[in-house]
């Protein structure tokens, strides 16, 4: 039997003991992007602060233990008892999603529930594997908010979430736009958080890069944002001179939709072709990079971060538009 394929969000532990999530798809060298995540510290694992966190490109050969979403959340499903709350909110939301029609087979856990029972500090990181079972996903949170069984995040916990982003934007940007995405919630106070692995035959294929064209800031017209979730996410777009723009940090995934007009910061770079797209997310905190909709906003990004206590609350659900 061949080993199974590592995919992003997939958990890996390395021959150093540490573990690191997966980044990225496999290069077709076959070396895996990683991030560390999760290290030694005594009898216990310890979180790696992101200034800290080693990254980059592994050979198969340095991993000593592979964990995957959909296999874990099975294991705690089977689980009689399970002894950790946050193993249970796990369980609990995936159920609650399942009954509003996302299949239970695209659905895993990722983060610190990956691989051990929860910090109590944790969210719950649910991964949905498939870009339609995703979209249920989100319209699932839609109707959960609606009937009043998971909560729009507070202002505190936007505040929280906004800080750990360490984004280019200011809160009432970074909120407004996040507050569309319904990819976050609360339960009993936990923080629920979607995010989406693509099917491998939804794939898009990465170009290679010839050349890298400097920093550059563009305003263009979103053309398609069927892979707008995707990751990396990829926006076509209405550019004299881009054709596509590219994101590979979270906080942009996600960010527009067809239509719309953006205003997005990153790295040109240009392709053997001569086609170019610019590329947000060169780094984890991604600092000068950012994807916004002006009209969403009253600020420009790149301005003073700053928590404004008169941001207005969360919005009233709408329903998200339809999985292409």
């Amino acid at each position: 039997m061949s080993a199974p394929s590592i995919r992003p969000r997939d958990f890996l532990r390395l021959d150093d003991g540490s573990w690191y999530a997966v980044t990225a798809e496999v290069t077709p060298d076959g070396r895996i992007p990683v991030l560390e995540r999760y290290a030694p510290s005594g009898r216990t694992l310890a979180k790696v602060p992101a200034v800290r966190a080693r990254g980059g490109a592994v050979v198969p050969a340095r991993v000593r233990e592979h964990r995957m979403p959909g296999p874990r959340l099975r294991v705690l499903r089977a689980a009689g008892r399970l002894a950790s709350p946050l193993e249970r909110l796990a369980v609990r939301i995936a159920g609650l999603l399942e009954v509003h029609g996302v299949p239970r087979e695209r659905l895993g856990v990722t983060g610190s529930l990956l691989i051990s029972p929860g910090r109590p500090d944790s969210d719950v990181d649910l991964v949905v594997r498939g870009r339609t079972a995703f979209h249920a996903a989100r319209r699932a949170v839609v109707s959960l908010l609606l009937e009043g069984t998971l909560q729009p995040l507070d202002a505190a916990a936007w505040e929280a979430a906004w800080r750990r982003r360490a984004s280019a934007i200011d809160l009432e940007a970074y909120r407004a736009h996040e507050r569309r995405k319904f990819t976050r919630a609360l339960l009993d106070g936990v923080r629920l958080d979607l995010t989406m692995v693509p099917d491998e035959a939804e794939l898009a294929e990465e170009p290679r890069c010839a050349a890298v064209e400097g920093r550059h800031t563009l305003t263009a017209t979103v053309l398609d944002a069927t892979r707008a979730f995707d990751h990396p996410a990829r926006l076509v777009v209405a550019h004299p001179a881009v054709q596509e723009v590219v994101v590979w940090t979270n906080t942009y995934v996600g960010q527009a939709f067809e239509g719309e007009t953006i205003e997005a910061a990153g790295v040109l770079e240009r392709d053997a072709l001569g086609r170019r797209r610019l590329v947000v997310g060169t780094s984890r905190a991604a600092p000068g990079e950012w994807v916004v909709v002006p009209a969403l906003t009253s600020r420009a990004p790149g301005t003073p971060r700053s928590a404004d206590p008169r941001a207005p609350g969360p919005p009233s659900p709408r329903t998200p538009a339809p999985a292409r």
